[in-house]
Protein backbone atom coordinates (compact mmCIF):
# COMPACT_ATOMS: atom_id res chain seq x y z
CA UNK A 1 0.00 0.00 0.00
CA UNK A 2 1.58 3.24 -1.11
CA UNK A 3 1.00 6.80 0.07
CA UNK A 4 1.26 8.82 3.23
CA UNK A 5 0.03 7.57 6.57
CA UNK A 6 -2.97 9.90 6.23
CA UNK A 7 -3.79 8.44 2.81
CA UNK A 8 -3.51 4.88 4.14
CA UNK A 9 -5.76 5.64 7.11
CA UNK A 10 -8.27 7.43 4.89
CA UNK A 11 -8.36 4.49 2.49
CA UNK A 12 -8.85 2.02 5.36
CA UNK A 13 -11.62 4.20 6.83
CA UNK A 14 -13.45 4.30 3.49
CA UNK A 15 -13.14 0.53 3.14
CA UNK A 16 -14.69 -0.01 6.60
CA UNK A 17 -17.52 2.40 5.75
CA UNK A 18 -18.23 0.57 2.48
CA UNK A 19 -18.31 -2.77 4.31
CA UNK A 20 -20.70 -1.69 7.06
CA UNK A 21 -23.06 0.22 4.75
CA UNK A 22 -24.22 -3.08 3.30
CA UNK A 23 -25.24 -4.45 6.72
CA UNK A 24 -28.72 -4.19 8.14
CA UNK A 25 -29.31 -3.23 11.79
CA UNK A 26 -29.60 -6.84 12.88
CA UNK A 27 -26.21 -7.82 11.46
CA UNK A 28 -24.60 -4.57 12.58
CA UNK A 29 -25.70 -5.05 16.19
CA UNK A 30 -25.46 -8.84 16.48
CA UNK A 31 -22.92 -10.06 19.03
CA UNK A 32 -21.20 -13.35 18.13
CA UNK A 33 -21.22 -14.25 21.84
CA UNK A 34 -22.40 -12.50 25.01
CA UNK A 35 -18.84 -11.53 25.92
CA UNK A 36 -17.90 -10.29 22.42
CA UNK A 37 -18.51 -6.97 20.68
CA UNK A 38 -20.89 -6.36 17.80
CA UNK A 39 -19.69 -4.73 14.60
CA UNK A 40 -21.38 -1.49 15.71
CA UNK A 41 -19.55 -1.56 19.04
CA UNK A 42 -16.22 -2.16 17.30
CA UNK A 43 -16.86 0.75 14.93
CA UNK A 44 -17.79 3.01 17.85
CA UNK A 45 -14.57 2.00 19.60
CA UNK A 46 -12.59 2.84 16.46
CA UNK A 47 -14.18 6.31 16.38
CA UNK A 48 -13.30 6.91 20.04
CA UNK A 49 -9.71 5.76 19.52
CA UNK A 50 -9.34 7.97 16.45
CA UNK A 51 -10.68 11.02 18.29
CA UNK A 52 -8.41 10.38 21.28
CA UNK A 53 -5.44 9.97 18.96
CA UNK A 54 -6.18 13.24 17.19
CA UNK A 55 -6.52 15.00 20.54
CA UNK A 56 -3.20 13.56 21.76
CA UNK A 57 -1.41 14.55 18.55
CA UNK A 58 -2.78 18.10 18.76
CA UNK A 59 -1.70 18.39 22.40
CA UNK A 60 1.74 17.06 21.54
CA UNK A 61 2.14 19.52 18.69
CA UNK A 62 1.29 22.44 20.99
CA UNK A 63 4.07 21.57 23.44
CA UNK A 64 7.47 22.99 22.76
CA UNK A 65 10.09 20.37 22.13
CA UNK A 66 12.72 20.47 24.86
CA UNK A 67 15.09 17.68 24.10
CA UNK A 68 14.23 14.04 23.98
CA UNK A 69 10.67 13.11 24.98
CA UNK A 70 10.16 10.85 27.98
CA UNK A 71 9.59 7.21 27.03
CA UNK A 72 6.44 5.63 28.40
CA UNK A 73 5.72 2.00 29.18
CA UNK A 74 3.04 0.87 26.72
CA UNK A 75 3.50 -2.87 27.25
CA UNK A 76 0.00 -3.11 28.77
CA UNK A 77 -1.48 -2.29 25.37
CA UNK A 78 -0.08 -5.54 23.96
CA UNK A 79 -2.53 -7.67 25.96
CA UNK A 80 -5.64 -7.74 23.75
CA UNK A 81 -7.69 -10.04 25.99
Amino acid sequence: MEGTIYEKLSKARQQVIREIQSLNNEKLNAKPAPDEWSIAQICYHLVLVELATIKAIKAGLKKESKGKPERKDVSTTLDRS
